[in-house]
């Protein structure tokens, strides 16, 4: 890295660029910001075919709906036929009527190479992590949870059936199946701060665990008298005990440990990560032959197979909602 030169050699900052008024230098850097994001993740988006394909499957799901009688039967617009189930009634408007369910719209597939191809899917996969756990940080619940419903494709696109499935219904909770007052609770109580100050939350999945392992230390020494019973004398104890702990330790002025971990200097293995591929010439091999199958997890999705797996998990969700 220190061989590196630490000027750019092809978009140079303008000499003057600090000269001039606040509208043209936004205006500067928005033109590099879109020279980036057009350099990594190129032009053409994954997620819109999937939202104008999914557009389209809701309006023609919408009017089969529409035919629900309140007993719950279908009857069919055209002849007055009727069906007690919604795939009875698709069949006959096949068959009889010449109906066709919506087909998804052809996908644009842009001219990149297989390492423009790889580059893009992970930096767009990589920003998509970095910027969900700073909202768990900042505890920001409203990008949390618009960043759910891109994991949740990306989640369905690698086949990762337990995660997809916990995004729905993470989202299928804030939307629908909760009261407004609960949605809000859910959403704004993502996350937990154990240390005081801003950037510090921490999600509750990993206080879960951290209290969970706060547990299972206690436990372990009652042998074989520990039980259920033991174990929530312990979870109900544990904060008080800290508490006296910590009292104890300021009366008695005890040195307490640091709750921070050590971060790591990574700055030297970032250097040698560097200068191997700079010496291997890997950023100009356009072959890369092991990525020659690689897809993008977004392009992977079957709409089809999306749309019946999210109508099959709207009517868990709408029986849920009705026995509430």
């Amino acid at each position: 890295m220190d061989d590196e030169q630490p000027e750019p050699t092809t978009n140079r900052i303008p000499p003057l660029l600090f000269t001039l008024n606040k509208d043209a230098q936004s205006a500067w850097l928005k033109t590099q910001v879109i020279a980036i994001k057009t350099c990594l993740l190129g032009n053409v988006s994954n997620v819109d075919p999937i939202r104008s394909g999914t557009t389209i499957h809701d309006e023609g799901q919408n009017m089969i709906n529409s035919l629900k009688q309140l007993d719950g039967t279908f009857v069919c617009s055209d002849c007055g036929a009727t069906y007690k189930e919604i795939g009875w009634l698709k069949r006959h408007m096949q068959k009889k009527h010449d109906w066709h369910p919506p087909a998804p719209p052809p996908r644009i597939h842009a001219p990149n190479s297989t390492k423009t191809l790889v580059i893009s899917s992970f930096v767009k996969m990589a920003l998509l992590a970095r910027d969900t756990w700073d909202a768990y940080r900042m505890g920001d619940g409203d990008r949390v949870f618009r960043n759910a419903k891109l994991e949740m494709l990306y989640a369905f696109g690698t086949g990762r059936t337990k995660y997809r499935l916990w995004l729905w219904n993470m989202v299928a909770n804030e939307l629908a199946c909760l009261t407004e007052r609960e949605a809000f609770e859910y959403k704004w109580n993502i996350s937990v701060n154990l240390k005081g100050g801003i950037g510090q939350n921490i999600p509750n999945d990993d206080l879960c665990e951290l209290q969970v392992r706060r547990i299972k230390g206690p436990l372990a020494t009652q042998g074989p008298n520990k039980s259920f019973d033991s174990a929530q004398v312990l979870c109900k104890t544990s904060h008080v005990l800290d508490q006296l702990k910590e009292g104890l330790q300021k009366r008695t002025k005890v040195f307490r440990g640091s709750r921070n971990r050590t971060e790591a200097d990574k700055s030297l293995d970032i250097s040698k990560m560097a200068k191997e591929i700079s010496g291997a010439n890997i950023q100009n091999d356009s072959n890369w032959e092991s990525f020659n199958n690689f897809k993008d997890p977004l392009e992977r999705i079957q709409l089809p197979m999306l749309w019946n797996w999210m109508e099959i998990n709207k009517e868990i969700a709408s029986d849920l909602m009705a026995k509430k």
